[in-house]
């Protein structure tokens, strides 16, 4: 295991000409909320250590003793260093149920992140049976590694997404060598093992968006979540810009099975959404029954004001001129800072569940975050849209991180803030958007995973198994 991890080293970052240079205008580089993963819950608030926790309750909500210790599993995969913390991102489940975990860790090394994949057993326990005792590593030569979401695939092999910023040979005016966030894609075989099948010794990376015209210098490319159509293809979702610098827009590419690109995807080979020449973003992508694929986040259709966005595309990436304007739509909650963070196809794929939230612009007790759902019809037959804010408390800071499906029930997950703990919390839905009162108390369940453990706990995934128990993934300080 430990030669396969080292060809992915190579393969990531061989003939880097010198040190990176990190790429702005993403996450923490931009002025709205919505480029801060979790921005409203820690602020001011020295970092502590952060480890990797899982949750399982019952379908009723309660915490499933079975799990864990008590229905809590925390993985430890290092001491944090400045902002290089253990954090999760999703989580799916192979037939045999394990729990297989996406995120990024402290790098053994240097104070940069790398990219985790580690599986748990149907009890919890770190399976230390997959890859090198339970957790696989794609280790960057000093140049953080940024895991989003992954899942497992129906043939046990396991995709794993996200960006890392990789030097593009390109010469800055300050005759530094620039470096720009590229797509990479990482694919496991079901022990754990780099799949060679896949790009080069298992990843793949894209920067879509090179120099056009008179620019010398990359535009940049990040993937938040890829999914597999019926064809075995793969489609990203995420933001990127062709410029080196200025605003997002939505972004995609389509890879073939093996990890080429695919370039008649929206016949040039890449999807770009822009509305106003402001930033978009998409947070998550869904395919549905017909392989037309769900993009999920934000956009800005006036300067200052950011609204929930999704956007639906044909199984070959054009327009579904079906849905809202032009195959996108802006849903706007009262505020003037909102994004969808997750997506989740119901049964039958009739309808699509998307959750996130939208930022208390006075940040007050009387105007605080809240989650917002939309359950939104993509089929002939489906039920009415619905879209709200649905706070899961009154006068306290919450919001939705990530969105599943039970039977025709939704089901969403994040934080509730209460003074300065913030713990993970989950509610359960009916598709017209009332709360299932005979979930938790009134809907909602929260769990305190680190009892005074501080202000960074947050469900960042949530699944749903067969039998309706709900497992949560998300980080937790201690």
């Amino acid at each position: 295991m430990r030669a396969a991890l080292l060809v992915l080293v190579v393969a990531l970052f061989a003939g880097c000409p010198g040190p990176a240079i990190q790429d702005a205008g993403t996450d923490g580089g931009s002025s709205d909320s919505d480029a801060g993963a979790d921005a409203g819950t820690d602020a001011g608030v020295v970092q502590r250590d952060l480890d990797v926790a899982v949750v399982k309750l019952t379908r009723a909500g309660v915490l499933d003793t079975t799990f864990g210790a008590g229905g809590k599993t925390v993985v430890d995969l290092g001491q944090a260093t400045g902002g290089a913390r253990d954090t999760v991102y999703s989580l799916d489940v192979d037939a045999m149920g394990r729990v297989v975990l996406f995120g990024s860790t402290k790098a053994a090394t240097g104070s940069d992140t790398d990219r985790f994949v580690t599986r748990l057993t149907t009890t919890g326990a770190v399976d230390t049976t997959f890859a090198t005792n339970g957790t696989f590593r794609v280790v960057g030569a000093g140049t953080s590694d940024n895991q989003r979401h992954g899942l497992v695939q129906s043939d046990g092999k396991i995709l794993s997404a996200g960006y890392t910023s990789l030097p593009t040979g390109a010469i800055q005016a300050d005759g530094g060598v620039q470096s720009a966030n590229a797509i990479v894609l990482v694919r496991l075989d079901s022990a754990g093992v780099a799949d060679t099948t896949f790009g080069t010794a298992g990843v793949v990376s894209i920067n879509p968006f090179p120099p056009t015209g008179t620019a010398t210098l990359w535009g940049m490319c990040e993937a938040y979540a890829a999914v597999q159509q019926s064809s075995g293809r793969y489609v990203t979702g995420g933001y990127g810009r062709v410029a080196a610098s200025g605003p997002v827009d939505v972004a995609s590419i389509r890879l073939e099975n093996n990890g080429m690109r695919e370039t008649t995807w929206n016949t040039t080979g890449a999807i770009t959404i822009d509305l106003i020449g402001a930033d978009e973003r998409a947070r998550h992508v869904s395919v549905l029954a017909d392989d037309r694929i769900v993009f999920a986040g934000s956009g800005t259709p006036l300067t200052g004001n950011i609204d929930a966005l999704v956007a639906i595309r044909s199984v070959d990436g054009a327009a579904d001129t079906t849905f809202g304007t032009g195959g996108t739509k802006l849903y706007s909650f009262g505020r003037n800072d909102e994004a969808f963070w997750s997506s989740a196809v119901g049964p039958g794929g009739m309808s699509v569940a998307v959750a996130g939230y939208r930022v208390g612009a006075a940040n007050t007790a009387t105007e605080n975050d809240d989650g917002v759902l939309a359950i939104i019809p993509v089929s002939m037959g489906a039920p009415a849209e619905f879209a709200e804010a649905v706070p899961m408390s009154d006068g306290t800071h919450d919001r939705f991180f990530g969105v599943a499906w039970d039977g025709m029930q939704v089901v969403a997950a994040g934080f509730v803030r209460e003074g300065s703990d913030t713990q993970f919390a989950v509610a359960r839905f009916n598709q017209d958007g009332t709360r299932d009162t005979t979930f938790g108390t009134n809907g909602v369940v929260k769990v305190n995973v680190t009892v005074g453990g501080g202000t960074e706990e947050v469900a960042r995934w949530v699944k749903v198994l067969s039998d309706g128990s709900i497992l949560l993934a998300g980080p937790t300080e201690h």
